[in-house]
């Protein structure tokens, strides 16, 4: 299992995999540090467009409509804004791009 081979690693091992993860990027943000910037700018952008535009449309379909089952024109939960799938998608699409 995964766990038991992480559990397994020597503290070499685990040194080497620390070094590995830490020290690329390290290289390119002391080689030119606008480069490592520029990519977290653009980590950040996605990151934050998920968090609160995906996410929070999808709790709202997941809380109006539950698992699925629901007919078109049932919901599990009161809508407390107007719209409704068609919203939720436009709103999805609309913070993925």
């Amino acid at each position: 299992e995964e766990g038991d081979a992480a559990a397994r690693r020597t503290p070499q091992q685990r040194a080497l995999l620390t070094a590995l993860a830490l020290l690329p990027p390290l290289g390119f943000a002391l080689s030119d540090p606008s480069i490592f910037f520029s990519a977290l700018d653009n980590a950040g952008t996605y990151g934050i467009l998920t968090l609160f535009g995906i996410i929070p449309a999808a709790m709202a379909w997941a809380q109006r409509y539950g698992d699925g089952d629901a007919e078109p024109g049932d919901a599990v939960a009161p809508a407390a804004l107007p719209g409704g799938r068609a919203t939720l998608v436009a709103m999805i699409v609309a913070a993925g791009a």
